[in-house]
């Protein structure tokens, strides 16, 4: 998924945290993650707006954002 995605352009939204190791141990190529961690999905939604808004061009280079309730962490 990892592999296709970043072929296609596009950010893989997740919960899994599989995908973190695969990028920061693996260092496995991608073009970007955004991660929710123990969110309801209504919570994810809103978060994304604000990613989407304030964190654009982090994941336009290719950022790992990881999603909390309160907090937001940009891993370049």
């Amino acid at each position: 998924m990892l592999a296709l995605a970043r072929q296609e352009g596009r950010i893989v939204v997740t919960e899994d945290k599989d995908f973190g190791e695969l990028i920061v141990v693996q260092r496995r190529p991608h073009s970007g993650i955004v991660r929710f961690l123990d969110m309801r999905v209504e919570e994810q939604v809103v978060a994304m707006r604000e990613v989407l808004t304030h964190y654009r061009v982090d994941l336009e280079t290719g950022a790992m954002i990881v999603v909390t309730r309160g907090r937001i962490r940009v891993r370049p």
